[in-house]
């Protein structure tokens, strides 16, 4: 339902030249780019600190489902979310160390259910709760964040890279996490 939200606003919402091609938009058409979607993450899920200076908040959710699997899930499920949704590696040399074990139509069908999992403990205040002292967000934190947003009414504004003021409707903010998740 977001993202067909989304679809729908960028064909109707002009911005600024070169910025309609963007699917994630502020509320006069201009693009949010990493720098802002960090900004954005910090403000709805709380600062933290980074061990590195490369990546901003907006990254932590993508260490977040590695850290998930690894607290709660078996190596090898674990193995399969590092390969299949964060890339490392490769399938064909996921598929070479557990050889004989999983086809892939399994292997896909397994992660699909794992995302479903790690969904379902990001919903439930009695799920599985991964830690919040390491760099990814906790489970809890992201619920917490997302609760957060739900409250909100109407735009949220917050100040870009450059200190200027700017403003996201919060359906399309909504939207950006569940896809960032």
């Amino acid at each position: 339902k977001g993202l067909d939200y989304l679809i729908g606003r960028t064909k109707t919402l002009d911005g600024p030249a070169g910025h309609n091609d963007y699917l994630i938009r502020d509320i006069t058409g201009e693009a949010l780019t990493t720098k802002e979607i960090n900004i954005l993450t910090r403000k709805i899920f709380g600062k933290r600190k980074l061990s590195s200076g490369d990546f901003g908040e907006g990254r932590l959710f993508r260490n977040s489902i590695a850290q998930w699997a690894k607290e709660k899930l078996k190596p090898e499920d674990a193995l399969l979310i590092d390969a299949f949704v964060l890339g490392h590696g490769s399938e064909k040399s996921m598929f070479e160390t557990y050889a004989g074990k999983m086809k892939p139509s399994e292997a896909k069908r397994r992660v699909k259910e794992l995302i479903k999992e790690y969904i379902k403990d990001i919903t439930d205040p009695n799920g599985f709760k991964s830690s919040n002292k390491k760099e990814g967000y906790s489970t809890n934190e992201i619920r917490k964040g997302l609760n957060n947003l739900k409250e909100r009414k109407g735009n949220i504004s917050f100040k870009d890279r450059n200190g200027n003021f700017r403003a996201v409707d919060k359906k399309t903010l909504q939207t950006m996490f569940e896809y960032m998740i």
